[in-house]
């Protein structure tokens, strides 16, 4: 995946219950990775934020130009508070942040949205600069990961991604929505 993204032209994400990694602060990865991997050293999740961090250089670099990512986020994902209110209400400030950079959109799916084609689970969607690739949908789960790339399946998606970016709200209604959210985390913190 780490080399896919390296490569990506486009990122489209659609996540229910996390912030995607492209976008997590540390403190916020580091609860994730040890929710998931409860056995791991210390050592071993604080390479893990190390790795997750460095991935997230591709939406800063020069050359080459970097990728174009638009997320979309379930309501869920904003209002789970991983790592505690603190780290939450970070990790939601900074997503509010990347919006900044012309190639980052984050929009939000609003549970007011209803029954929508991607309940079944969160996916990526990534293309690359050859006009001939397709490009490829990975789709994660709990003992692994799939690459989809057969045009069928890659239409499939397709179609997901456009009904949900027509569900979420704009990215400014979105900033808003993300906004007011941090601001209850730090009601609740105080």
């Amino acid at each position: 995946l780490i080399g896919l993204e390296a490569e990506a032209r486009t990122i489209r994400t659609y996540e229910q219950e996390l912030v995607p990694g492209l976008l997590q602060t540390a403190e916020y990865a580091r609860a994730v990775i040890r929710a998931s991997r409860p056995t791991d050293t210390t050592e071993e999740i604080d390479r893990r934020v190390e790795v997750r961090m460095e991935r997230q250089e591709i939406l800063t670099r020069a050359d080459p130009p970097p990728p174009r990512v638009n997320v979309v986020l379930s309501e869920g994902a904003l209002r789970r508070p991983v790592g505690g209110y603190d780290v939450m209400r970070q990790q939601l400030e900074y997503l509010i942040r990347p919006r900044d950079r012309a190639n980052v959109t984050t929009q939000v799916l609003p549970f007011d949205a209803g029954v929508h084609p991607s309940m079944v689970g969160p996916f990526m969607m990534i293309t690359f600069p050859d006009a001939d690739d397709l490009g490829v949908v990975n789709v994660e789960n709990a003992t692994g990961t799939l690459f989809l790339e057969e045009p069928g399946e890659l239409r499939v998606y397709e179609e997901l991604w456009n009904t949900l970016q027509a569900s979420a709200l704009s990215a400014d209604d979105s900033q808003a929505f993300v906004k007011s959210t941090s601001f209850r985390y730090r009601i609740k913190r105080e």
